[in-house]
């Protein structure tokens, strides 16, 4: 049975509001040179410094050309900077400079503001049922190794 929902456009319009909703945020926090694009980067430096463009990538879900300009971005804003790997010459990590080790307070701010205008007007079995729903639609788009894409 063939069924018309507004899943996708509902799930659009929520991420738009989102990215919208962070991007205030960042120029609240005075940190108008980020973009909602650079949390995953900086939020997978803050779980393992001196990752490889690939494994941001790979974290991230996004292309290497993509992350690779993410990361110039935060690069030249003072964020992070690029260092030969010590355990393979050929690659480079990225690192968190003090200046991006400094915003993780200002960005887990903005999260839970993030999460608290998101779950406003919703109970925390609605929450919990919402995550449900959502991980299980994301999963009807696994690869043949079974994780979401």
């Amino acid at each position: 049975m063939e069924q018309n929902t507004k899943i996708v456009w509902l799930a659009s319009r929520l991420l738009e509001n989102a990215n919208e909703f962070i991007r205030g945020e960042l120029r609240r926090e005075g940190a108008a040179d980020l973009t909602p694009a650079h949390g995953d980067i900086l939020n997978s430096l803050y779980l393992r410094d001196g990752l490889s463009v690939s494994e941001l990538a790979r974290a991230a879900r996004r292309t290497k050309s993509t992350v690779s300009v993410l990361v110039d971005r935060l690069a030249a804003a003072g964020y992070v900077e690029k260092r030969p790997s010590e355990e393979d010459s050929r690659a480079v990590g990225v690192w968190l400079t003090e200046k991006g080790r400094a915003f993780r307070e200002r960005e887990e701010r903005i999260s839970r503001r993030l999460n608290e205008r998101l779950t406003r007007n919703l109970r925390g079995h609605e929450v919990a049922a919402l995550e449900d729903f959502l991980e299980r639609c994301a999963a009807s788009f696994a690869g043949e190794d079974g994780r979401p894409k």
